[in-house]
């Protein structure tokens, strides 16, 4: 018999564990599942607590049948869902962004705890949008924008800001083509550029590998600060007096990052560690 003819829930969840317990582990399946009921079956928990008998359409049963089997493939649960949760704003996501992780939340609160009513942000390798989105979100007043190489990134972005109903703009530039000019001014610029090393490639979950966009994720070994060192040149054109630079950075090259911009003559450097105690984040004042 099939394990979900009835389509009841209970028959469901016991199909999901039954395949995906000994590759995801039980705590990481009930994590999932628990996904899967609110952002892909439109049944919260509360839900599930009230009613032991919840029964499914035949879209639903469907539903869930082709998640489980995306989720096989080792395809990101964030992209099967088409959400991931981030500072509390629901982030569309598709493939050709990267999905936002929980350390990133560390640089939008040290972010939003500068001061100033009307400050104007820019959101340097913006992709979802997930960065500049939570900072409007937390500071309405403030103007945000973003800007990004990949068309298909700031697609999503738009639509992100869009479904969310924050006023964002997010615009094609390229950090490394010499000839892109920005005729602006700002009080702060945060980044989150691709920092990891071609080499690190081996040691990373084939789920990233085979689904995350390698445009967002990779930096050639020789130039490890390439993108680090392009956003501290336009921070000096376009950051106005005391403006701050704010950057998640690969845990590997916290002091490098920190001598970079001594030398391209930052101050009040601060580098800050994450959740995970590794160094994750930089702060500098023009």
């Amino acid at each position: 018999m099939n394990k979900v003819s009835n389509n009841s829930l209970l028959a469901l969840k016991d199909f999901f564990y039954s395949e995906m317990v000994s590759i995801l582990g039980e705590r990481e399946a009930e994590l999932y599942f628990e996904r899967l009921c609110q952002d892909l079956l439109g049944i919260d928990k509360a839900q599930r607590i009230l009613s032991k008998d919840i029964r499914l359409s035949e879209s639903q049963i469907l539903l869930g049948l082709n998640a489980i089997k995306e989720l096989k493939t080792k395809r990101p649960l964030a992209y099967v869902l088409g959400v991931q949760y981030f500072y509390g704003l629901p982030i569309s996501v598709k493939e050709g962004v990267l999905i936002p992780r929980p350390e990133t939340e560390e640089l939008v609160q040290w972010v939003t705890e500068e001061k100033g009513v009307k400050l104007k942000v820019i959101d340097m390798c913006s992709g979802s949008g997930c960065i500049g989105l939570a900072i409007k979100n937390q500071k309405p007043s403030w103007e945000v924008m973003g800007y990004d190489v990949s068309d298909e990134a700031l697609r999503q972005s738009r639509g992100n800001a869009l479904k969310l109903d924050l006023a964002c703009d997010f615009l094609r530039y390229d950090l490394l083509d010499e000839k892109s000019e920005l005729k602006l001014e700002c009080d702060i610029i945060v980044g989150n550029p691709p920092y990891v090393l071609e080499s690190e490639k081996l040691e990373m979950d084939e789920s990233v590998l085979n689904f995350e966009p390698t445009l967002a994720l990779f930096v050639n070994d020789q130039q490890p600060l390439l993108f680090y060192e392009k956003i501290s040149d336009f921070a000096l054109t376009h950051l106005r007096r005391e403006g701050a630079l704010f950057f998640e950075i690969n845990e590997c090259f916290g002091l490098m990052t920190l001598k970079m911009l001594q030398a391209k003559g930052f101050s009040s450097i601060e580098l800050r560690k994450d959740m995970q105690g590794k160094d994750r984040m930089i702060k500098a004042i023009k």
